[in-house]
């Protein structure tokens, strides 16, 4: 199996809905189901996330937290990209 051609409809769609659904947001509007389908992989991602941002933070842990934060929205953002644009091809089919 080989991963989905992301349209870039489908990621703007998910962020249209965060924005729309939140006058703030975190981690927690973006969270996907890499946790719970792929906890394997998260286990590497997360330390690595943390680790780069502490390097790139070089010692200051508010903007470590904030790369970290980025970072984890990112990841969860493309996860559930790739998962929304499946589901979509599989309807197309």
């Amino acid at each position: 199996m080989s991963l989905p051609k992301v349209k870039s409809a489908t990621i703007d769609s998910i962020i249209h809905e965060v924005y729309a659904k939140n006058k703030t947001f975190g981690i927690e509007e973006f969270m996907s189901n890499m946790d719970e389908d792929n906890r394997a992989m998260t286990i590497v991602l997360y330390p690595f996330i943390e680790s780069i941002s502490d390097y790139m933070a070089s010692g200051d842990e508010i903007l470590a937290e904030k790369f970290v934060a980025a970072s984890k929205i990112i990841a969860h953002l493309v996860y559930k990209s790739l998962d929304k644009q499946m589901s979509i091809n599989e309807m197309a089919e």
